[in-house]
């Protein structure tokens, strides 16, 4: 009876695969083809003349590495030009350049804050990061609060950051 079950899950898995893969070409899971973009600089190439594959999870490796040196220069160039940033804990929402002035005011106000990764999923054309984030409060106490991301990419950039997280709640460390 189980592996009646387990063959449907199976050949479900094959359609949903299918259906999520948006006609992008068989590459392994998390790992997007990108052609004639700048994203090839994140992939150790010199000029975006080249076509190039992104590896989805060594680019949120990335991703982190700058959020936690707090290099918003670095963070935006890997958000595609009309990159939604949402932080629904929060009820923050800004688009494109606008993301840069509310990183930059994130860092202002918690210049401590650091990211440790926990958990990540990776699919076709998105990632899902689980984190645990580190910073002093306002009264000099160092707090922490878990969260997840989840990034759509296009184009190899991230599209949108959704974040959702315990930081209304943190835990006093």
């Amino acid at each position: 009876m189980w592996q009646e079950e387990e063959k449907k899950n199976a050949e479900h898995a094959d359609e949903s695969e299918a259906q999520w893969n948006h006609g992008l070409p068989d590459t392994a899971p998390g790992v997007v083809e990108v052609r004639g973009h700048d994203v090839a600089k994140w992939n150790g190439l010199a000029s975006s003349e080249y076509d190039c594959v992104v590896d989805l999870a060594a680019f949120i490796d990335r991703y982190d590495q700058a959020w936690n040196e707090h290099d918003v220069d670095a963070i935006m160039s890997m958000h595609a030009s009309d990159m939604v940033f949402e932080n629904h804990t929060r009820g923050v929402r800004a688009e494109g350049e606008a993301v840069r002035a509310l990183l930059e005011s994130t860092f202002a106000e918690q210049p401590d804050l650091r990211f440790r990764g926990r958990r990540r999923y990776v699919g076709a054309d998105f990632v899902v990061s689980e984190w645990t984030a580190t910073a002093t409060d306002a009264d000099g106490r160092v707090t922490e609060w878990d969260g997840i991301d989840v990034f759509p990419f296009r184009d190899g950039l991230i599209a949108r950051k959704d974040v959702y997280s315990g930081s209304h709640a943190p835990r006093v460390l």
